[in-house]
């Protein structure tokens, strides 16, 4: 289950943890601060620790695999003469909140002097890194398994597919179909499968049209899920932060708002990168009301009318989607528990619904790709998967000039990080600037209306059999899923009736 590799720190620990990655982001990521706690906790217990030591759970949650390795493991097991890590988390998360003790009381706040000085930068501790590695070297974290998807079945025979191979190109996938077609039932009984056969998946999904998905409760907690209402509760972190600042960032920043609103001439999209540019060289963390402000100043100076820039970042500010820099409870790492973002409730007006979803999409990319590769099993050939981003009504994205989302299918497959896209029809994916299509590995079409050339393509057939198949699909029953060939014994196409999420109750 999702909930396996994930851990909730002590109230104190994430604490003194989260204010000591303010202090040194600039020098290393926040995987690097546990690692950090989870040394000196391990280096300062005794034989006894794990039956003395008590503390609460009432902190933030993380997920160990981005920090965890076989030889912290091993030295677990041997230092505390422990034959097998049942319950992993419990021990990780002991000996983090006792570090983070430790460390605070050793803290005098002296500017970063505590990490620079005891540790190598986001490296593991030396008193632990000195541990004989060959000692460790037989010793596995485990195999990863196959994760089978049980898709549906046609005339009794069931019909599944082996997601996490080593061999697919990726892990992405779409999912067509018009309204009432029944591709969310059929998708959200998929992503229950990967939930339940994966060992630590998280999966973060964007409710775009109705808020149906954030209110199904048995879904919601069947994948461990926090919804977020983006319309009143806001987004959980500051999209505006950027490690390292440069100008490669600010223009990409710059690129996520002129994609979506068209009405952004080159004049005004060159205008919004100067002024992100000042924002930033002002403060290091700006937010959306300090660069709104700074845009107003700046244009009052020139003298200039307000234009639909200002229009932009006005209805920006009257909701309360983008919190305060100074908001508590903000989150650093986003791609590391499942959250459904329901969007339904935004303003339509500007596309403020697709701006929020791709900064969103870019803070789950630019965390991403800093992952070391997603763990790939000799044996049994599998790939871990760490993360599936669910888009929903995604052809009202697709058609933004906008890399991020081509960035993420085409980079973050080694990482461990799939797409699945929900959308009316095949020929949304093929979209002039680029072909979201050929990144894909199962595309799985179901009643909807798409072009000969469309049909084609999905489905691998020759252009006399499209030509039928496009209007077969168009007029298919509810539930009804045609993809590529899976089995030998089907002619061209595979059909099934797909398996819908209700039916588990």
């Amino acid at each position: 289950m999702a909930g396996s590799r994930r851990i909730n720190l002590s109230e104190g620990a994430t604490e003194y943890l989260n204010n000591l990655y303010i202090r040194v982001q600039s020098k290393c990521e926040k995987a690097s601060i546990y690692k950090i706690a989870f040394a000196k906790g391990l280096i300062s217990s005794n034989d006894k620790f794990f039956e003395e030591f008590k503390s609460d759970s009432k902190g933030s949650e993380i997920r160990i695999d981005s920090f965890e390795n076989n030889v912290f493991d091993a030295v677990i097991r041997q230092k505390f003469k422990i034959q097998k890590l049942e319950n992993k988390g419990r021990y990780y998360k002991l000996l983090i909140d006792y570090g983070a003790l430790l460390l605070e009381q050793e803290d005098e706040g002296d500017e970063n002097k505590l990490i620079l000085e005891q540790f190598e930068n986001s490296k593991i501790p030396k008193k632990v890194s000195k541990i004989d590695g060959n000692l460790f070297s037989n010793i596995s974290a485990g195999p990863i398994h196959s994760i089978v998807l049980e898709l549906g079945e046609f005339e009794n025979e069931k019909i599944s597919v082996t997601w996490n191979d080593k061999d697919h190109t990726g892990q992405h996938m779409a999912i067509t179909g018009k309204t009432g077609a029944g591709k969310t039932q059929f998708a959200l009984e998929i992503i229950s499968q990967m939930v339940e056969k994966s060992q630590n998946i998280n999966i973060i999904y964007f409710d775009y049209a109705k808020g149906d998905v954030a209110a199904n409760d048995n879904f919601t907690k069947l994948i461990n899920a926090e919804v977020i209402d983006v319309a009143s509760d806001g987004i959980p972190y500051n999209p505006f932060y950027l490690e390292n600042v440069n100008d490669q960032k600010i223009e990409e920043m710059k690129e996520i708002f002129s994609s979506i609103q068209k009405r952004l001439g080159p004049k005004q999209s060159l205008e919004l990168f100067d002024i992100f540019k000042a924002a930033y060289e002002q403060n290091d963390e700006p937010d959306l009301n300090t660069i709104y402000e700074l845009m107003i100043e700046i244009y009052e100076d020139q003298g200039k009318n307000k234009d639909v820039l200002v229009e932009l970042f006005h209805k920006l500010s009257i909701p309360n989607i983008f919190p305060s820099k100074q908001s508590p409870n903000l989150l650093r790492n986003l791609a590391n528990k499942s959250i459904i973002f329901d969007l339904h409730n935004i303003d339509s007006h500007m596309r403020i619904k697709e701006l929020v979803t791709f900064l969103i999409l870019n803070k789950i990319y630019t965390e991403s790709i800093r992952l070391p590769d997603s763990k790939i099993d000799d044996k049994t050939g599998m790939r871990e998967v760490r993360t599936l981003v669910v888009i929903d009504e995604a052809h009202n994205y697709l058609d933004a000039n906008n890399r991020i989302l081509e960035r993420m299918l085409r980079e973050l497959r080694s990482k461990g990080v799939a797409v699945l896209l929900l959308t009316q029809g095949f020929d949304d994916l093929v979209q002039k600037q680029f072909d979201y299509s050929s990144m894909l590995n199962w595309i799985f079409l179901m009643k909807s209306d798409n072009s000969k050339q469309g049909i084609e393509k999905s489905l691998a057939v020759p252009k006399d059999l499209a030509s039928k198949l496009s209007i077969e699909l168009s007029t298919i029953e509810t539930g009804l899923v045609y993809t590529r060939k899976l089995r030998d014994e089907d002619k061209a196409v595979t059909k099934f009736h797909g398996i819908p999420f209700w039916k588990r109750y």
